[in-house]
């Protein structure tokens, strides 16, 4: 889609800069305008961001999910060209591979509990704690 989020952004702050900016007289106003163009600059880099690394939590978590055997006989549908793919679509592939964890998270819940379920148990924890701690830095 274009344009995208981080050219409108981009676009909106050299409006700021280069039309509202010149424009204002009071040294409060020029201070403000400063600090929302600074924050759209680092929303325009995290925009950038966000897309590649949604790509790539998305790859971990099919990867993931592919050693358990999913409840109702649910199969992981593999997107080949993700790549090709918005941040929309992308986004609803996220969407779909966390209500699968969900899925499979339910299942333990309602099994025997043995051996096999607490590994699966600890190695889901492992790995939404390790998919968590890249997410906050």
């Amino acid at each position: 889609m274009r344009p995208t989020p981080a050219e409108e952004l981009g676009a909106l702050r050299r409006i700021l800069e280069s039309v509202i900016a010149p424009a204002l007289e009071d040294d409060y106003l020029r201070t403000q305008l400063r600090h929302v163009t600074n924050t759209m600059v680092r929303l325009t880099a995290d925009w950038n961001r966000a897309l590649p690394d949604l790509r790539s939590e998305n790859e971990e978590m099919e990867a993931f999910l592919a050693e358990f055997s999913l409840p109702d006989s649910t199969t992981i549908t593999h997107y080949e060209a993700e790549g090709d793919l918005g941040f929309d679509q992308v986004n609803e592939r996220h969407q779909y591979l966390r209500g699968l964890l969900v899925t499979l998270v339910r299942g333990l819940e309602q099994s025997e509990e043995n051996i096999a379920v607490l590994e699966a148990r600890r190695k889901i924890h492992t790995f939404l704690v390790a998919s968590s701690e890249r997410w906050i830095g």
